[in-house]
């Protein structure tokens, strides 16, 4: 701790350094993460347990979020985190050698935190964590959180069917058309929202100096319309229908004097 304090008032002059002094310093800071998170798993895990023990566990949750400068909910997920690694070493050597980054672990902990039987099981095995870092490797957390699902459910295929099905249940979409345009809120399962992702990426509309990400979806809908339509015009633009005003739209009433008597 000494050594690393004193390094911050001495990289005040990392300009004058060798490259290869920098290249050594810059290796040894990048470690540093993966080894104070394998380092610290066991020891906060032991101290959550004390705590637990002890009845304080309200209070420790609310020592660790002063201490990382979170909240109470992110306290929490570092000791899922580090109780996932202390029960697997695999995982944890990998982390060691910064081959699993510590929200890969996170994404882990959760999987394993509502996992079925068969699936912890086969998660916390030899050959099970030896795909979850190979999973892992090069991927960044999006990706790692798919292919960890398809891997989890390949080993409780009945749990699978299930939320799948009831993804598929939920599904909706509206679109409410107005003047000023149509908008659109709806849910899809996941392999529909693939497929759509899919969709759009093949239209070949990406986000440039002229339209924001989510311009870019927006055409690439459009162009999947007037693909679908077998036509690349816009179709024409349909104003919603009105309604009649009483008190506008209303014929004229015509008005007819009495000259009689009541």
């Amino acid at each position: 701790m000494s050594e690393l304090t004193e390094l911050v008032s001495a990289t005040h002059g990392a300009a004058s350094w060798s490259g290869r002094d920098r290249a050594r310093v810059l290796s040894m800071l990048d470690r540093l993460p993966a080894l104070a998170t394998s380092v610290r798993a066991p020891v906060l895990v032991a101290q959550q347990q004390a705590a637990s023990d002890a009845g304080a566990q309200r209070e420790f949750a609310d020592l660790r979020a002063r201490a990382i400068g979170g909240t109470r909910g992110q306290a929490d997920r570092q000791v899922d985190t580090a109780r996932t690694l202390t029960r697997l070493d695999g995982v944890r050597a990998a982390v060691l050698e910064r081959q699993v980054l510590e929200p890969h672990v996170e994404v882990l902990a959760t999987v394993l935190r509502g996992a079925a039987p068969p699936v912890a099981e086969f998660l916390s095995s030899p050959q099970g964590q030896a795909r979850v870092v190979a999973l892992a490797h090069g991927s960044d957390t999006r990706q790692f959180s798919r292919d960890l699902a398809l891997l989890a459910a390949a080993h409780d295929p009945a749990s699978f069917e299930d939320e799948r099905e009831a993804a598929r249940r939920a599904r909706y979409l509206h679109l409410t058309h107005a003047s000023d345009g149509t908008f659109l809120r709806g849910r899809l399962d996941p392999l529909a929202g693939q497929a759509l992702q899919a969709a759009l990426d093949a239209t070949g509309h990406r986000p440039d100096d002229e339209r924001a990400p989510e311009q870019a979806r927006a055409d690439a809908l459009g162009a999947l319309a007037r693909h679908a339509l077998g036509t690349t015009a816009a179709p024409p633009v349909l104003l919603p229908h009105r309604a009649r005003s009483p008190t506008t739209d209303r014929p004229p009433r015509t008005s007819t004097s009495r000259t009689g008597p009541r």
